[in-house]
């Protein structure tokens, strides 16, 4: 007679993500902040600005800024989400909605920064998000996953704004 032996196996609250997968995530937060300062800037100058701003007195020109902005967040999210997809991350949706979300309106605040300085906090400020919530979504239970996320949208938007 055989005896079945059963080896439970622990299972970790959380999925592993090795070192260079995170520096790998870091990146393409940078590259996408990149992506979308330089996008937004071309589009404010040679799209939206030349279609909205016939005369000066406009007042289409002021919702310039916030169109080329809408624009290149879509365009770069999305690119953030093929570049996380191909890196294999765990839930990279919920990780650029995410940080979508938390940076919402940057170009508002940057707008009055030297294009250097803008540039850098939009890369930076890209790739923390990034790190952090695919950080937070290796998290193996939805729900609580998606209340540290949360959290961490509130603070960073309080931090922004």
């Amino acid at each position: 007679m055989s005896k079945v032996v059963e080896q439970k196996r622990e299972v970790v609250p959380y999925i592993d993500m090795e070192v260079r997968q995170f520096a790998s995530i870091l990146i393409t937060g940078l590259g996408v902040g990149i992506v979308i300062w330089a996008l937004e800037a071309v589009l404010a100058t040679y799209v939206f600005g030349p279609i909205m701003c016939h005369d000066a007195g406009q007042a289409s020109c002021r919702s310039v800024d916030t169109y080329s902005e809408i624009v290149s967040s879509v365009f770069g999210t999305l690119a953030g989400l093929v570049a996380l997809v191909r890196l294999r991350v765990y839930r990279p949706l919920l990780v650029v909605l995410s940080a979508l979300i938390a940076l919402w309106g940057l170009f508002v605040v940057t707008r009055d920064m030297t294009w250097a300085l803008s540039l850098t906090s939009s890369a930076v400020l890209y790739a923390f998000v990034y790190g952090l919530f695919s950080w937070v979504a290796r998290i193996r239970s939805f729900l609580i996953c998606v209340v540290f996320i949360i959290i961490a949208l509130v603070f960073i938007r309080f931090a922004i704004n």
